[in-house]
């Protein structure tokens, strides 16, 4: 089998979408690659030049895993936060970064070609690398949208020696409805495709230190990620219910120790943030639900020796106590 064949058979093995490009520099996307992006370090030459990555580098090859699932949401009255669905379960990361290397050994094991395989940690973008592979069609929502997958699947790449024909590019569906753009609870995407990272609830979960107030209530109950843009684009199929809990207790994330927050969550995608900015999260979730059996889990957090925790501790109170 040529490699196209090879990729073909992978793929529809693992349940996976592909696509592939030149490994050709990011010229087209200069402007976008010499802004600040949050937890990327690389410096625009190395986001716009594959060969910087890997010398001779020809070929780019682009994984979609989807994460479009629907977990059960817990019918008791206990209190819940809630958890991206692409955080539930293994660490996308270590999934994708599994896949890429089967694939790249089926493909060039034993071969002069060289390659490596990034998920999200890479130097280049992988919505960029996406889109120049044509996995999919750039949307308002600031995610690739693919035809089978919508805009809810993860992305992972391999840059490779090897030359691969580019595969054809898709439709572009996105028809700039702005159903996105009205539901997103922080006001971070625009209707003329801005997006602000800075005030977007998926950042803010994951940003280090004190949330200001007037972002709090945007980010409803999340303690990690937001799927509100990608699950209300009308592109995007419906959800295929998965095993997991997306639906954490707030009262057990805020009694964990050190040891079981890695037990519970060291494998996945939230286990790199560690448990300060995650239980942050879980106080303004509770000040967010207004429920006032959560003061007195606050109320223990307002002399804690982190100032993000006293600080959401504070506001969380403040909230439940509203009607008093």
């Amino acid at each position: 089998m040529n490699l196209r064949d090879k990729i073909e058979s992978f793929t529809r093995e693992k349940g996976v979408i592909y696509g592939c490009g030149s490994a050709e520099p990011f010229y087209e996307y200069a402007d976008t690659l010499s802004r600040t992006v949050p937890f990327v370090n690389y410096r625009a030459e190395e986001r716009m030049y594959p060969d910087l990555t890997l010398a001779g580098a020809k070929g780019l090859i682009a994984l979609g895993l989807s994460y479009n699932n629907s977990y059960e949401r817990p019918q008791d009255d206990k209190l819940y936060a809630a958890l991206s669905e692409g955080a539930v379960g293994e660490d996308y990361h270590t999934v994708m970064i599994r896949l890429l290397n089967e694939l790249a050994e089926l493909l060039f094991k034993g071969t002069e070609y060289k390659y490596r395989c990034f998920c999200d940690t890479g130097p280049l973008s992988d919505a960029l690398v996406a889109l120049r592979c044509s996995l999919g069609c750039a949307g308002l929502n600031h995610a690739v949208i693919n035809e089978r997958f919508g805009s809810m699947f993860f992305i992972g790449y391999i840059i490779t020696t090897a030359e691969l024909e580019p595969t054809n590019k898709p439709q572009n569906r996105c028809n700039n409805c702005g159903i996105c753009v009205k539901a997103c609870p922080s006001g971070a995407l625009g209707y003329d495709g801005s997006f602000n990272y800075e005030v977007c609830v998926a950042y803010l979960t994951q940003k280090k230190g004190i949330i200001p107030d007037e972002f709090k209530q945007a980010m409803g109950t999340y303690i990690y990620g937001c799927d509100i843009c990608r699950k209300v684009c009308p592109l995007t199929p419906e959800p295929v219910y998965a095993p997991g809990c997306a639906y954490p207790e707030i009262a057990e994330l805020l009694n964990l120790s050190n040891r079981e927050f890695q037990n519970r969550y060291g494998n996945t995608a939230i286990g790199w943030r560690g448990k300060r900015t995650i239980m942050r999260n879980a106080l303004i979730a509770l000040g967010n639900l207004g429920d006032r059996r959560g003061i007195a889990l606050a109320e223990r957090f307002l002399t804690d020796n982190a100032e993000e925790l006293r600080d959401a501790a504070a506001w969380a109170v403040k909230q439940m106590k509203k009607e008093d």
